[in-house]
Parts: C-alpha cells; sequence; structure tokens
C-alpha cells in the first residue's frame, strides 16, 4: 500500500485488495489478510535526512494459527511469505530451513 498516497486515492485499501480489522491495543487498522501483525507505540522517531529510524514498544501481536505453530512457521499449507528487498523488489518465502553450523577444528 505504499505505493498510494491515501491523499490521492480514495481508498487505497480496496485498490491493492485488503481489509481493514480493529486492532486490539492501538486505534490504527491491522490488515485483515496479514499472517501476522504487531501493533506498536512509538516511543522515538530519529531523523536520518532522507529517511527516518522509528523506535516503538510493541503492544499486542498476532499470528494465524495455521501457519505459526509451536513457535515456528509452517509452510505445508501453502504459506508463501513475501520480503521486500527495495523499490518494487521482493521475494517470496515457500520453505524453511535449517543452517547447519560446521565442525570445529
Amino acid at each position: 500500500t505504499g505505493s498510494y498516497s491515501g491523499a490521492r486515492v480514495e481508498d487505497k485499501w480496496s485498490i491493492v485488495g485488503l481489509t481493514r480489522r480493529p486492532a486490539t491495543k492501538i486505534a490504527a487498522p491491522v490488515v485483515a489478510e496479514a499472517v501476522a501483525s504487531l501493533e506498536c507505540e512509538v516511543q522515538q522517531i530519529v531523523d536520518l535526512d532522507r529517511s527516518a529510524l522509528v523506535v516503538a514498544t510493541v503492544v499486542a501481536a498476532h499470528v494465524d494459527t495455521d501457519h505459526f505453530q509451536g513457535g515456528h512457521w509452517t509452510f505445508d499449507q501453502g504459506l508463501r511469505i513475501p520480503h521486500h528487498l527495495s523499490g518494487s523488489g521482493f521475494c517470496v518465502s515457500e520453505e524453511a530451513v535449517k543452517a547447519v553450523k560446521p565442525p570445529r577444528d
């Protein structure tokens, strides 16, 4: 939704096919279709010239239990998690893998 300004379009949520759901601890809505969401209260905004660093406290966390069990993401029901790279670039996770430590000499 970051590609659309709310000042320039009437309802950017519907343009990108997303639905609002009321949050439990904050005033801003969360994305109903998200497999996970964090509700945060902003503590500080640090101006970094062309961008900003936002420091916040997580006050609530939500997860879709169809895809998150025992503290881990599960991909057996078709979960595909998009990750923003930069600009218009994204990649998608479709499988969990484990890193193996190399043996010590």
